[in-house]
């Protein structure tokens, strides 16, 4: 059985069972541990999946997955990434609280010992929840060594040196990155104010797509979901409330169209404006104007504008 999952079809979602995720949030196809890292290429499931498949939940790791096809959307207390074909994410896995995967998902994941990078806890969160393009560059080097550990064979313990030595370069690599990228995503006022403006035309854009989110937004202008918010800190709008009061407007003049009355019923109204649903259009347009939709376009948005 599988779900829509925004803009795509998700299976059904993983979520924590007493602290850790079960067997079959993902197959587990290929697996080798070197030292404090372990390489795997995990799939989507399915129920035809042997037994040694089953995902081992990896605790408190760093988790770097390079998505080869599909897509896999991560939850956490706050904030939401989706990260497709062609991405690298960063994650911590003890704040995710549930993820799902679309039946074509592929990844190569490297789990690194959160004790392996040598960051503080500020700039761990500010590297993890992050989505970043697979293009070149250190996070390309990074999937090479991954892919070359899963092909040869390390992890057997039958060759101490290589596995330390490749062990050692995922360390190395992850940490020039880590280091790298926290630096960069510390933004200055200019360049604060210039993914401002570039987030702002972004929402404009595409939010009449009911996917749009501010983990989307970020990974479109190629920064974490935190790296966003703080370039809004002291704006009297967060990315998340530039959504939604875009799709509010939108909605709102729709409603006002004479010419729409009688062929484009409130619903409709609410799906071209970007809700993914009528009850979560109709609530936060009573939360905006003070009336329902219905409401509003029967006063052609006397009651309620403002």
């Amino acid at each position: 059985m599988t779900r829509e999952g925004r803009t795509s079809v998700y299976l059904p979602f993983a979520r924590r069972e007493d602290g850790r995720f079960p067997g079959r949030s993902v197959a587990v196809v290929e697996s080798r541990r070197i030292g404090p890292v372990t390489v795997t290429r995990t799939r989507a499931p399915n129920a035809a999946d042997p037994d040694e498949y089953a995902y081992v939940d990896p605790g408190d790791a760093v988790v770097w997955a390079f998505i080869a096809s599909g897509a896999i959307t991560v939850r956490r207390s706050s904030s939401e990434t989706v990260n497709g074909a062609g991405t690298l994410s960063v994650d911590r896995m003890q704040r995710i609280h549930e993820f799902g995967v679309t039946p074509g998902f592929v990844a190569v994941s490297v789990r690194m010992e959160r004790s392996a990078l040598h960051l503080s806890g500020s700039e761990l969160d500010d590297l993890t929840d992050g989505v970043f393009p697979l293009t070149s560059g250190v996070p390309v080097m990074i999937a090479s060594v991954a892919t070359s550990v899963l092909r040869s064979d390390l992890g057997d313990g039958r060759d101490a040196a290589s596995e330390a030595a490749a062990g050692q370069a995922l360390i190395s690599l992850a940490n020039g990155f880590a280091v790298d990228a926290t630096v960069r995503q510390v933004p200055s006022d200019a360049a604060a104010l210039a993914l401002r403006i570039r987030a702002k035309r972004h929402i404009e854009l595409f939010s009449t797509d009911p996917g749009l989110t501010v983990g989307t937004v970020a990974a479109a202008m190629q920064v974490s979901p935190r790296t966003l918010q703080k370039a809004f800190e002291g704006e009297d709008a967060g990315p998340g409330r530039l959504i939604a009061e875009s799709r509010l407007r939108r909605a709102a003049g729709l409603l006002r169209d004479p010419e729409l009355v009688d062929h484009v019923g409130v619903e409709a109204v609410g799906r071209r404006a970007g809700f993914g649903s009528a009850s979560s259009f109709s609530r936060a347009f009573r939360a905006r104007f003070g009336v329902g939709p219905q409401e509003y376009r029967a006063g052609r948005g006397r009651d309620g504008e403002g």
